[in-house]
């Protein structure tokens, strides 16, 4: 009895040194898909930067161009407000021109 008792021993150390191994197989294998997720994400993660910053670059030269053509616009809005005046100012000439001529 004692004999069976020492193979019994014998046989289930090795068993559980092989299911002790098996899960730390396993263990790293999933370590390995969590890093490969993490990479993964990592990456995903900078290309959004990337992205990010391309757009963002993007819509500060759209800005850049908006106030520019503002600028652009509210020059020619004082233009057509001047030609406006001269107008205003030719017509009242003309006026008192025409006014003058049929008084005499």
């Amino acid at each position: 009895m004692k004999l069976t008792s020492i193979n019994h021993k014998f046989l289930v150390l090795p068993l559980l040194l092989t299911l002790g191994a098996i899960q730390g197989c396993a263990s790293t294998g999933e370590l390995s898909k969590v890093r490969a997720t993490a990479d993964q994400a990592l990456q995903t993660a900078q290309q959004a930067d990337q992205n990010a910053t391309a757009a963002n670059s993007a819509a500060k030269s759209a800005a850049d161009k908006a106030d520019s053509a503002m600028a652009k616009a509210d020059q020619a809005d004082q233009k057509a407000d001047q030609a406006l005046q001269q107008i205003k100012d030719l017509n009242e000439k003309v006026d008192r021109m025409f006014e003058k001529s049929m008084k005499k």
